[in-house]
């Protein structure tokens, strides 16, 4: 079975799987979601289509065979460049499967991009500037009392984690990470979840210090959505539909700042930063108030198929460069494992989201970014190293949002 004609099994299977949920009080056409299966009846699904041996499906695989599934075309310069990077990663993905390891690697629609290319799935800018609000007394979780189940996954609970979606060619993972986490949040709080607009976010979003790039699909930090959520709230994803998928950041139109005007849904009064490179208060901070935009260096994600992904070396630099959001933890066998759910489409992963692997003494797996200037420095910040734990960083910098309502919506057509 090609990568592309499984990857697509699946996703027609987990949508007629979760078609068969109803939705309380929904009408036809309604922004609501469908309440779907839970994540064991996901998981049994996604097992099944990836029961197949993975060097059995490379076994003979080749650059014409993958232009073709993936519909990609290419001539002359471009077709040998391509080639050249597929052939190598292809490489890779058979040295790794025929190894002893938690996870596979496996063929998508990114084993061809060239570095650049990839680096535009990378728009974090890392950020531990002060750019919103502060924790209050209402979003501290007393340790003493406080008793943390062994595993937790927001997954369990009905419509509470918005679907996956695709940032595409732009660097706007810090809005897309932004976004689900309002998604979530107003979920928990109201009792129901609704699709917000990442677009008005990419395109609207005050970056005047430059933290973490000049904004937009040039990068930015989830801390720059939430305070463009506290200034301005959230529409609906119908109302202003994603326009930023190949790479163009798009205009703040009068139109588009109208719809938001016109159509709030979710608003919020601040957001808080979790203590940097602590284990627990992350732990505690996801259960407690939700699914938390969090931090990686996610360089070398891109072929990651399925499985407890065991990426960056602390002895390497830890260059994180991009955002996602922790929805649970986990433990299958012996080993631990973070759930996070990523923005480059349900094709990728295990359908969008990876589980990394988790240590027991995050807090004591630490590394350094050497190279801070990629990621979410403001322009005036001059630092030269940052220290960050966890797999992949992940402990670094991580956040949620606080006093989070549901608007509701307002009267009119949309002028699009």
């Amino acid at each position: 079975m090609g990568y592309a004609l499984r990857n697509l099994i699946l996703a027609i299977g987990l949508h007629l799987v979760r078609s068969e949920g109803t939705c309380d009080g929904c009408e036809d056409g309604s922004v609501l979601l469908q309440k779907g299966p839970g994540k064991a009846e996901e998981e049994s699904l996604v097992a099944a289509v990836y029961d197949e041996d993975p060097d059995e499906t490379l076994e003979g695989y080749k650059f014409e065979d993958y232009v073709k599934e993936f519909g990609k075309t290419y001539a002359g310069e471009e077709y040998t460049k391509h080639k050249k990077i597929f052939d190598a990663q292809y490489k890779m993905v058979k040295e790794h499967n025929a190894k002893k390891s938690t996870f596979q690697m496996g063929i998508n629609e990114y084993t061809d991009w060239t570095p650049e290319e990839l680096k535009s799935l990378r728009g974090l800018r890392k950020n531990r500037g002060k750019t919103g609000a502060k924790a209050s007394k209402e979003v501290k979780v007393d340790k003493s009392t406080s008793t943390l189940p062994l595993a937790f996954d927001w997954r369990d609970e009905d419509d509470i984690v918005s679907p996956v979606k695709n940032q595409g060619h732009c660097g706007s993972c810090w809005a897309f990470a932004a976004t689900s986490v309002v998604e979530s949040a107003v979920a928990i709080a109201e009792g129901s979840l609704t699709i917000l607009a990442p677009q008005p976010m990419v395109s609207c979003a005050d970056n005047p210090r430059q933290c973490g790039g000049t904004g937009g699909c040039a990068g930015a930090t989830a801390q720059i959505g939430f305070d463009y959520v506290k200034q301005h709230s959230m529409t609906y994803e119908e109302v202003d539909g994603y326009e930023s998928f190949w790479g163009h950041t798009g205009d703040c139109t009068p139109e588009m700042k109208a719809h938001v005007a016109a159509y709030p849904v979710a608003s919020i009064t601040g957001h808080v930063t979790n203590p940097t490179n602590e284990y627990e208060a992350l732990k505690e901070a996801l259960v407690a108030f939700g699914p938390q935009a969090v931090s990686v260096d996610a360089s070398h994600w891109s072929p990651y198929q399925n499985g407890i992904a065991d990426f960056c070396d602390v002895a390497e630099n830890i260059d994180i460069d991009h955002a996602v959001v922790l929805v649970g933890y986990g433990t299958e066998g012996n080993t631990g494992y973070w759930t996070i759910k990523n923005s480059w489409g349900t094709m990728w992963g295990e359908e969008g989201y990876i589980r990394l692997i988790r240590h027991e003494e995050e807090e004591t797996y630490c590394g350094w970014d050497n190279t801070p200037s990629h990621g979410s420095l403001c322009a005036d910040e001059k630092v030269t190293q940052q220290y960050v734990c966890g797999t992949c960083g992940i402990l670094f910098d991580t956040s949620h949002v606080v006093g989070v309502s549901y608007v509701g919506v307002g009267s009119g057509d949309v002028n699009r």
